[in-house]
């Protein structure tokens, strides 16, 4: 049901024109994910799918790009704090 109500990006119902480059399948798509959202209760979506992110927030959905997301924290990996002797370049084996 929640599909037949979907608006696409351009604020109309679906069977308006395609874009050049858009196929019927990827706007069905688009509209499918779109719809399986909004079924949940979904407010905030996550692509970087300009056609899908335009779909999205014709239907009051919020997109985010990954080029948005706050970048992780520098240092992850902690330090153990062992004494490791350093390799001086000698070769021990003669």
């Amino acid at each position: 049901m929640e599909l037949a109500f979907l608006l696409d990006a351009d604020g109309r119902q679906p069977k308006a024109k395609l874009a050049p480059h858009e196929t019927w399948a990827k706007v069905k798509f688009d509209r499918q994910i779109v719809a399986i959202a909004k079924a949940n209760g979904i407010q905030v979506i996550y692509t970087d799918d300009m056609a899908l992110s335009a779909v999205a927030q014709a239907n009051g959905m919020t997109p985010h790009h990954t080029c948005e997301l706050p970048l992780p924290p520098q240092k992850l990996q902690q330090e153990l704090g062992l004494n490791v002797p350093e390799d001086n370049g000698d070769d021990a084996s003669e």
